[in-house]
């Protein structure tokens, strides 16, 4: 049987703050919670679109990055 990915193209929307997202969660929350919910997620940059098929795995991969420029 087929496995369907579910995602949204994007996932910081000012409309989503108190509609999807708790309001007391912070900026850098709202990846992880994302992640939490959907499979996927398509971040638009510089004009290009990459589709990330793990939205748990690029919430990692931010920590691990954000962490090591912190070092």
């Amino acid at each position: 049987m087929a496995r369907w990915l579910v995602g949204t193209s994007g996932y910081v929307y000012r409309d989503w703050r108190r509609r999807f997202y708790p309001q007391a969660l912070g900026a850098r929350g709202r990846l992880p919670y994302y992640a939490a919910t959907f499979d996927t997620v398509e971040l638009n940059n510089d004009g290009r679109a990459a589709a990330v098929r793990n939205a748990r795995r690029l919430a990692e991969l931010l920590r691990t990055r954000a962490h090591r420029r912190a070092a």
